[in-house]
């Protein structure tokens, strides 16, 4: 096996910057639940993202916010060899953990960093994905060149993340960070473009996936019964009807979840 570009962490887990410290105590409290949630681990938008991505056994891919490690692991289980980067050491440590389980270890490394300060070398990188976690970055486009400068040339940018309409992002981006305060912004399809064209990446794939799911199951890890749970429900309430109706499909206890599955070229 070739090495994995990235720090050596002989125990499996390297700490870049202190990040240790810097890491959200909701992901902290929830990372258990993160690492046995079905749609983590096999949702439509990871089986979209993989068929999308050119991959091919003893490439190098780096796996962006990779929390328990999911994405990261489905890409080993390719025969890519991974790097996973998380800035949160109990989502690092479940994902090691699954990983043992599944005999994939040999193929993944852990690195305990955020976005913002990732310690991957430049143009080494054939597949860098990032799935689930765009929402959660202070400056999305930042990141995303951030990704496109790990890439070696003609190798993929993977992305799949929450894609709201545009007339309901208001919305949508209010009810998220009642849900979950680490949440900043989910971004639109257009502003997507802007994104990913901003990186000088070039969209090679592209595809909007809706899922009809219970309020509880758009709730969890939080609890349906808890304070956040009551504040959505509030503030559903004052929502315009055709608003609320587009978030929740027209069920009192319904919601849609869109996601955008996106692949990109660094030319």
């Amino acid at each position: 096996m070739r090495p994995v570009p990235g720090p050596d962490a002989s125990e499996g887990l390297d700490d870049a910057g202190g990040e240790r410290e810097k890491a959200s105590p909701f992901f902290r409290a929830h990372a258990a639940a993160y690492a046995t949630s079905a749609s983590h681990a096999s949702g439509s938008d990871l089986t979209a993202l993989l068929a999308a991505l050119d991959l091919h056994a003893g490439q190098h891919a780096a796996d962006i916010a990779t929390g328990t490690g999911h994405t990261a692991m489905a890409l080993a289980e390719r025969g890519l060899e991974v790097v996973g980067l998380d800035p949160t050491p109990e989502m690092l440590a479940e994902a090691r953990r699954l990983a043992l389980g599944r005999g994939l270890e040999p193929y993944l490394r852990w690195i305990c960093a955020a976005v913002e300060a990732m310690p991957l070398p430049p143009g080494a990188f054939d597949v860098v994905t990032c799935r689930r976690a765009a929402h959660h970055f202070a400056d999305v486009g930042a990141a995303v060149a951030a990704m496109a400068r790990l890439l070696v040339p003609r190798g993929r940018l993977g992305l799949s993340d929450m894609c709201p309409e545009r007339d309901i992002a208001p919305a949508v981006n209010e009810l998220e960070r009642l849900r979950d305060p680490t949440h900043r912004l989910a971004l639109t399809e257009e502003e997507w473009r802007v994104a990913l064209e901003g990186a000088g990446l070039r969209v090679e794939a592209w595809q909007l996936l809706e899922e009809r799911i219970t309020l509880e199951a758009w709730l969890s890890p939080v609890s349906a019964a808890g304070t956040e749970a009551a504040a959505i429900r509030a503030a559903l309430g004052r929502l315009p009807e055709d608003v609320r109706v587009s978030l929740t499909g027209g069920q009192p206890a319904g919601w849609v979840k869109r996601r955008l599955v996106a692949v990109a070229l660094r030319p």
